[in-house]
């Protein structure tokens, strides 16, 4: 194999995936992709523990939690 090749290909190899063009280029940025975070984050704990336990739900979930997951219409099941 030619050396250039070679070269050429442990770049390519080794390149971010950023820079092949397999990174996505659009969707939220800044405060908008923090914010988007925080609610998942928020989110993950009352379908787990709905779906596992949820005998422990009102001593896993404090109110903050249900406050930001309300925007989905996720509600604390009496």
């Amino acid at each position: 194999m030619d050396c250039r090749v070679a070269k050429r290909l442990a770049v390519t190899v080794h390149a971010a995936p950023d820079e092949l063009g397999l990174m996505p280029r659009v969707g939220l940025r800044g405060l908008a992709f923090a914010r988007a975070r925080v609610e998942v984050t928020a989110i993950e704990p009352i379908l787990h523990l709905r779906r596992d336990a949820p005998a422990r739900i009102p001593n896993m979930l404090p109110q903050h939690v249900w406050d930001l997951a309300g925007r989905y219409g996720l509600r604390p099941q009496a």
